[in-house]
């Protein structure tokens, strides 16, 4: 269900996180078709049920999980959205995770990049298969994501 996330994401028209955005929301409002195409209200506009977005990007986009004092970091990428850096303070210190596609000699790369705080431990798990169990410190890797090649256009 990711991938129809991040649809919902950053879609700009209704039903989307970014139509009310574009609309000029400042609060999350009742429901997804609270403004008028004439620019009307027309619902409550300050409710946290779609402001659980920014839970998904945090522990689905980023992929920080903190469980039982347990750290894991397993993002998943997109490339319509093409990058994420995200920090958190946590109980026990900082948490980051960045990542971001990048079009290399006509393959897709993921660079990621995370830190993990001091006196802590870690899982990795990148897209590709590969895990890691990792201690205090920060740590950069990269793969090709062969899945996108051909779909994958640079940001700037």
């Amino acid at each position: 269900h990711t991938e129809t996330a991040y649809r919902l994401l950053l879609n700009e028209k209704c039903p989307g996180w970014l139509y009310s955005v574009k609309s000029g929301a400042t609060t999350v409002p009742e429901n997804w078709d609270a403004y008028g195409k004439d620019g009307s209200r027309n619902a409550s506009f300050n409710h946290y049920s779609y402001g659980s977005i920014v839970g998904w990007l945090m522990d689905t986009a980023a992929g920080i999980r903190l469980k039982d004092g347990r750290i894991t970091i397993a993002p998943k990428t997109s490339r319509e959205l093409g990058f994420v850096n995200c920090r958190y303070q946590s109980p026990f210190g900082e948490i980051c995770s960045s990542w971001r596609y990048q079009k290399k000699l006509e393959k897709c790369q993921i660079y990621c990049q995370f830190q993990i705080p001091d006196n802590c431990e870690a899982e990795i798990c990148l897209e590709n298969g590969e895990k890691y169990q990792v201690g205090p410190g920060s740590y950069k890797f990269s793969y090709t994501d062969h899945s996108h090649e051909a779909l994958v256009h640079e940001r700037t």
